[in-house]
């Protein structure tokens, strides 16, 4: 493991004060949740950095913000003019154009144009704390967390977005309607998702990492412990998890890493091949 990016101090480097950064080592991040890749660099990473989102070049070694302000706030805009508070969760679009964010405490999904304007506009939610679903400017997105794309619908990739937000929420984006899924399952506020190839979900809920089947309904813990909060390796329920708040789908090798948060490690878990057909 190497240090690619980051001085080690807090701070805003790249804000309105010093907009470009030319070597990412020497970037200052002050509240870095969230991450996502350039599907067409793949040195190329938009980093949510508390109120800001930044686009860092790991082989450049630019860091520079695309959006919004060191002070947080609700606001649509271009660029530094757009406000938000707590980036949780970035998604990008299969062609790169567009970036889809979670504005924890805006209660908002924001899109922001990546053509060259830095347009940021509100993709959903009315603001306020609730869950209704219907139209997504008249729907309650309350805290969302973790945002990934439906890999199975392949005929139109960026067109479905789940949502972790108290329950798993999935946004129609072509049609502009979200509806909730698994109402029955609570997530927790650091719950986290990613998708295999086939769209089966995966979800670190709590202290256990889950899988969802939309096409079936089907949910499954696959490994961790509701009440027993610990750490242990081993198959199945007899695994031990404390606090996981990231996980990553990694399909040629049909597994998921886990950020195990208060065991302080990464942990390797083996996924079913099913999911990946």
């Amino acid at each position: 493991m190497v240090t690619v990016g980051g001085s080690g101090l807090p701070g805003d480097s790249g804000s309105h004060i010093l907009p470009f950064i030319t070597d990412i080592r020497a970037a200052t991040f002050h509240n870095a949740l969230s991450l996502c890749a350039d599907p067409h660099n793949p040195n190329g990473w938009w980093i949510g950095d508390d109120s800001v989102v930044r686009y860092c070049d790991v082989d450049s070694g630019a860091a520079d913000v695309v959006a919004g302000h060191k002070q947080a706030g609700n606001a649509d805009g271009v660029g530094k003019e757009a406000r938000f508070s707590v980036v949780r969760g970035l998604a990008c679009t299969s062609d790169g154009k567009r970036l889809y964010m979670s504005d924890c405490d805006n209660n908002k999904i924001r899109a922001i144009e990546l053509d060259g304007s830095r347009r940021v506009s509100t993709a959903a939610g009315h603001g306020r704390k609730g869950k209704e679903d219907g139209k997504c400017s008249e729907a309650g997105i309350y805290g969302p967390s973790r945002i990934v794309f439906d890999r199975s619908v392949t005929a139109d990739p960026d067109s479905v977005l789940w949502m972790a937000v108290q329950n798993l929420r999935r946004f129609d984006i072509k049609t502009g309607m979200i509806s909730t899924w698994l109402p029955d399952v609570e997530l927790s506020m650091t719950a986290s998702i990613d998708s295999t190839l086939n769209g089966t979900l995966i979800i670190v809920n709590g202290d256990q990492l889950c899988s969802f089947d939309p096409r079936t309904g089907r949910y499954d813990v696959l490994a961790g412990h509701s009440i027993e909060d610990d750490f242990a390796d081993g198959s199945g329920l007899d695994a031990r998890f404390h606090a996981p708040v990231a996980i990553a789908v990694v399909d040629h090798e049909r597994c998921v890493f886990v950020a195990d948060c208060h065991n302080n490690r990464i942990r390797r878990v083996t996924l079913p091949h099913t999911f990946f057909k």
